[in-house]
């Protein structure tokens, strides 16, 4: 795809300076110019590069800023943060649930861990080194000076695999052992998440289930684009009525209506970026007559129309078809190389709770919905890691950044509470073999 970006590598171009205008954006100088680093996501572009995530924010008392190349330091004399971001200004350390492990000779001494990823399951881990060789900016619009109105696309999943509807188990409600979310809290997430976009958002939404979407459904009151936040984020709430879900998931035609809506908008008025939850597919997806994922892709990348994907790994019913259960755990790999194609993330998550719980989650998919600032990384890891039967690997490391003599960092891997060895939250980062 065209990539809209600044590149800023080892040694910064003249031209850097002039991307700040009227509306750039400063730092308040009696504030931190940086509060928090995040690594949201990560795609393999070549056989030992990585293309990683990174989004920067300044984060105060009252608001919190995401850090743009419109931005503009105070306290180091009104300069734009270009020219203090290079590669030089990332570092990946030894993240410290590793350091236990390391001092028990159970792992070598590293910055990075990678773990085989076979959907179900990890291998085990083993070190490997991640090398930052430079740094830029890619904006979600094609044309960020063009001032179009920033629209939010949301897909949602269903299907009744999320409260775990159907099931043939006597005499127990299903819903209560089964559901990939039967608590709803993917549905506090994204209530969330609209509250909290800038004001000029707009946003629409379409569900998806059976053979269907809500697409050009009567009922639905948010098919369009929609400044009305209470609106949308009441719609969000009617999610949670048993009734409106069925069985199987139809993915292909969320995406192919996510399509002719982005068709039927006003010309050169939006930059849409489309947002899918889904607990997974059965085996095969349910849509009926229109294309795949990967003949849909062509579309979003043309149109630069970043794709981010939150999959929920669902809860396997002993009772259910074995291949179905199976089927809808594993990582979407389609999904993941729509991502990587159009600049958006690939998120998988291991539990609903972490919809609530883990607050990273929130902020990172909300400042992404900008841009990114794209770290490349020269790594072994996936000739050093990979296994041949394995689509993925699980990477855990802590990024820092470095910004105005300001020190964060980023921990790229799973919480462990106490002595329970109970996983809380897992920020590890799900990265496809991508063909070479």
């Amino acid at each position: 795809m065209a990539r809209h970006s600044i590149s800023m590598g080892i040694v910064l171009g003249a031209a850097l300076s002039t991307i700040s205008c009227d509306s750039t954006v400063w730092l308040d100088d009696t504030l931190p110019s940086l509060t928090a680093v995040y690594a949201s996501g990560a795609c393999q572009i070549s056989g030992n590069e990585l293309d990683v995530s990174v989004v920067l924010v300044n984060q105060g008392d009252t608001s919190s800023s995401n850090i743009l190349p419109t931005t503009r330091v105070a306290k180091e004399g009104a300069t734009p943060v270009t020219e203090l971001l290079d590669s030089g200004s990332f570092q990946f350390n030894t993240p410290p649930i590793m350091e236990t492990k390391i001092q028990e000779g159970l792992l070598t001494e590293g910055v990075a861990y990678g773990e085989p990823e076979y959907g179900s399951m990890t291998g085990e881990p083993k070190t490997v080194q991640l090398d930052p060789r430079s740094i830029d900016f890619e904006w979600a619009s094609p044309d960020p000076e063009a001032e179009r109105i920033p629209l939010l696309i949301l897909l949602m999943d269903q299907s009744a695999s999320v409260l775990g509807l159907p099931s043939s188990r006597p005499g127990v409600r299903p819903s209560q052992m089964y559901g990939s979310d039967i608590t709803h809290q993917r549905l506090t997430f994204f209530k969330s998440l609209v509250k909290g976009l800038d004001e000029n958002y707009e946003v629409a939404m379409l569900t998806f289930s059976g053979f269907t979407t809500s697409f050009g459904a009567d009922e639905s009151r948010v098919n369009n684009p929609t400044l009305n936040r209470d609106l949308v984020v009441n719609e969000i709430e009617r999610l949670n009525v048993a009734t409106a879900y069925e069985p199987r998931t139809a993915l292909n035609q969320a995406l192919a209506d996510a399509k002719e809506m982005i068709e039927g908008l006003e010309p050169d008025t939006y930059d849409p970026v489309v947002v899918v939850f889904t607990d997974g597919l059965e085996s095969g997806d349910n849509s009926m007559n229109v294309p795949d994922i990967n003949a849909l892709a062509p579309f979003f990348v043309e149109r630069h129309v970043p794709v981010h994907t939150l999959q929920l790994r669902s809860k396997v019913d002993p009772a259910g078809e074995e291949m179905d259960e199976i089927g809808r755990q594993a990582p979407l790999e389609s999904m993941s190389r729509l991502a990587c194609q159009t600049g958006g993330d690939f998120y998988y998550i291991r539990k609903a709770e972490d919809f609530t719980s883990n607050n990273d989650l929130g902020t990172m998919l909300r400042n992404r919905l900008v841009g990114r600032w794209s770290l490349k990384v020269q790594t072994p890891l996936f000739s050093e890691v990979m296994d041949p039967e394995a689509p993925a690997v699980m990477l855990t490391t802590e990024l820092e950044a470095t910004l105005a003599g300001e020190v964060e960092r980023f921990t790229a891997a799973q919480s462990i509470q106490g002595t329970t060895n109970l996983v809380t939250t897992d920020n590890r980062i799900w990265i496809l073999r991508q063909p070479q």
